[in-house]
Parts: structure tokens; C-alpha cells; sequence
């Protein structure tokens, strides 16, 4: 499955596939080989879901490269549909991490305002893991200052 989103401050009119983005997130690990063929560039970050003891598959990637084991995460937390572990609001945080586009503060907003109340906790707890659970794998190493703590 793919999904190509656009963030911009004005409204984007565009809608196709980005040949050469600017984040790549790969929700499962058996599909980065085909992701990367699709299209990156120099400037290309990539987050993916994977264990720590994976982690050197990445550290050949000519980018910045993230990780984090969100699978872990979501079957801690009963995440699970249909036996399927939901990788979504981890992944939230974690791109929140990463990017500094979003703060976490907005991501746990959007969840109060759209989740089940039964559900808000687990994915607002989802979501701070994610925030807090990013491994840098390949990179400049700068992002080790940022502060790793997840208010909510």
C-alpha cells in the first residue's frame, strides 16, 4: 500500500505521486528496497519501522536514515485490528519527531478531537512512544541535543 501526503502553509492543488520526496516513511520493512527505488534524492529522510538489531541495513543509505520498532510499540499498547498491529499514531509521533513540522502537543490534539474516547489514551500514549522512541541510524548525528521528552 502507498499514500503520498503534501505539507505546505498554502493550499496544494497537486495531486499525484511524489517521484522524489522530501520524507519517506516505511511503514514495514519488506517494502524499503521498493520504496527506495521509486525515487529519493540527496536530501531525503527516511523513517522506518524496524527492531534495533536491523538497524545496520540502514546505515549504507547515502541519507538520513530513522528508526523505531512501532510494531513493538502498538502490540504493547493492544493496538491490534484483526490481528494486525496499527502502526498510525506511533508513526505520528515519530514523524513529529523528525520532521519538526508538527508538534506532539498538535498531534494529541488531532487524536482528542478525532479517536474514540475508549481509544485516546492508548493513542495518545502511541503517539508519545513514537515521539520518544526514534533511533537515528545514519546522519549527521545532530538531532542527539534536541530534547527527547513528550509533554501531553
Amino acid at each position: 500500500m502507498k499514500s503520498y501526503v503534501r505539507m505546505d502553509d498554502r493550499p496544494i492543488y497537486l495531486r499525484s505521486q511524489i517521484y522524489r520526496p522530501d520524507f519517506l516513511v516505511v511503514m514495514n520493512i519488506s517494502l524499503l528496497e521498493s520504496a527506495l527505488k521509486e525515487g529519493t534524492k540527496e536530501s531525503t529522510v527516511v523513517l522506518v519501522n524496524q527492531r534495533e538489531e536491523e538497524d545496520a541495513a540502514l546505515k549504507g543509505l547515502p541519507f538520513k536514515a530513522y528508526a523505531l520498532d512501532a510494531t513493538s510499540i502498538a502490540l504493547e499498547l493492544g493496538m491490534v485490528v484483526e490481528g494486525m498491529p496499527v502502526l498510525n499514531q506511533v508513526f505520528l509521533g515519530a514523524v513529529s519527531y523528525v520532521t519538526e513540522i508538527v508538534p506532539l502537543e498538535a498531534v494529541n490534539e488531532v487524536i482528542r478531537r478525532n479517536v474514540p474516547a475508549t481509544r485516546q489514551e492508548a493513542s495518545m500514549e502511541a503517539a508519545r512512544r513514537g515521539f520518544t522512541s526514534v533511533r537515528e541510524v545514519r546522519g549527521t548525528g545532530k538531532r542527539e541535543s534536541r530534547e527527547r521528552t513528550a509533554a501531553s
